[in-house]
């Protein structure tokens, strides 16, 4: 079950492993502060919202604010035909439509 308070949910750019690796490289040097700024919390980015066009690094620095882990679309669910993110917190997954 997955706990929006706990773990962001993270997409890959593309299918790759590398795609994966990254994504946890990047989780790791923000939540061990070797990006170069402290782990993350609501409070800094309350009314100060990091810009659309920041690094990779910096958006997940606010997604990641107050939580603790990422959750990865990685192969296997990829793979999976249907998937199903039940949320029981008062909270909606919001998706993008291109």
């Amino acid at each position: 079950e997955w706990d929006p308070w706990k773990c962001a949910l993270a997409i890959p750019s593309n299918t790759e492993p590398e795609s994966v690796v990254e994504l946890e490289t990047t989780l790791k040097s923000i939540m061990d502060g070797s990006h170069g700024k402290p782990k993350p919390t609501l409070d800094e980015f309350n009314g100060n919202p990091t810009p659309v066009n920041a690094s990779t690094a910096e958006r997940m620095r606010e997604m990641l604010a107050d939580r603790t882990q990422l959750c990865i679309y990685d192969k296997a669910m990829q793979g999976e035909t249907l998937i199903h993110l039940k949320v029981h917190k008062g909270v909606r997954l919001l998706t993008h439509f291109y």
